[in-house]
């Protein structure tokens, strides 16, 4: 069943995508903000108060919403809600669209128009109701890595990240609640911990308390997830770069566990470790990278350069979506059986 309702949640994605601005979302961030803004005090305790409300307990609810469904309708009817649940939690179809839009600019050696795009893209990720400073022109390499590390965040916090957590509890019989926590842990820490703590402008701006809570249990949550989809990029491109990649920044950066998935996803590509950490410390507002100036050739030659590392990203990608879709029906076909 899990395998099915990762299928049609997929292609429902693909056809009928939720967008940013939709009203579902759009009340879960309402109620997300009234509860900071009425319970964070700056404690620990409150702090964990409001992780636990906005993280755990929708979580909670929808294996209890699942548990009655199946128990009193059926299995279709708790079916239904797994389908439904893993529709508003997967985030595939708007990876596609706008790294596709990138890579198109890359091809055609319109380096401002990239530029343009992916910060559109990183305004998408992080909801913003209006649109950020303009991107200044930037040269193929730097595009490059803006685009890895956005795509990888992407597909790992929106899919990946949510496939592994599903299915890890939906093995123990808690439905698609997984799904949800991940989601909601990945919220929190995005907006409070990663976004808004050292931003005093950002009108959901939470207290250093809370920051902490939330990057604790985005720790936590993402721990085994995070590694589940380092393997999964290693098994699909070069095994023994990404496991060393992974080696060194479990030592150099514990607890970072994004740090691991773009160390380990960019290693499997068969990037140099110079490439790897650029990667890794990318922000959509880092200063440009110092290049000498460069001719109209050797410019054409990086923005070569560069489609041709997002083109062997997209590949790896196509082929952990078809790797997971594979484990998903193999766990599928051994649960029938036994």
């Amino acid at each position: 069943m899990s395998f099915f309702a990762l299928f049609f949640a997929l292609l429902l994605d693909q056809f009928r995508p939720l967008q940013p601005h939709h009203r579902l979302y759009g009340m879960m961030r309402a109620g997300a903000h009234r509860l900071r803004q009425q319970l964070d005090a700056d404690t620990p305790a409150q702090a964990w108060l409001v992780w636990a409300l906005v993280v755990a307990v929708p979580a909670v609810l929808v294996w209890l919403v699942y548990w009655l469904l199946g128990h009193f309708l059926g299995g279709f009817f708790a079916f239904l809600c797994t389908l439904l649940v893993l529709y508003t939690c997967l985030d595939f179809r708007a990876f596609g669209l706008h790294f596709t839009e990138v890579r198109n600019a890359v091809n055609t050696g319109d380096m401002e128009q990239a530029g343009e795009a992916l910060g559109l893209w990183s305004d998408a990720l992080e909801r913003r109701q209006q649109e950020s400073e303009p991107t200044p022109a930037q040269s193929g390499r730097e595009l490059a890595v803006g685009t890895i590390k956005t795509s990888l965040e992407h597909m790992h916090r929106y899919v990946f990240g949510v496939f592994a957590s599903f299915l890890l509890l939906a093995a123990l019989g808690f439905g698609p609640m997984g799904a949800v926590l991940f989601r909601s842990a990945c919220y929190a820490y995005r907006f409070w911990a990663e976004r808004g703590s050292d931003n005093l402008a950002w009108p959901d701006c939470p207290s250093p308390a809370l920051a902490d809570v939330a990057r604790s249990g985005w720790q936590v949550v993402n721990w085994l997830p995070a590694r589940i989809s380092a393997v999964m990029f290693a098994l699909v491109g070069r095994y023994d770069e990404a496991i060393g990649a992974w080696r060194a920044y479990s030592a150099s950066r514990p607890g970072d566990a994004d740090a691991l998935v773009l160390a380990s996803a960019v290693s499997s590509m068969g990037m140099p470790q110079s490439m790897v950490q650029q990667v890794v410390d990318w922000q959509p507002d880092s200063e440009p990278f110092e290049e000498p100036p460069l001719s109209e050739d050797e410019q054409r030659e990086l923005a070569e350069a560069a489609a041709g590392m997002l083109h062997t990203l997209a590949t790896m990608i196509w082929r952990v979506l078809v790797l997971w879709l594979f484990v998903c029906l193999l766990a599928g076909l051994i649960d029938a059986v036994i």
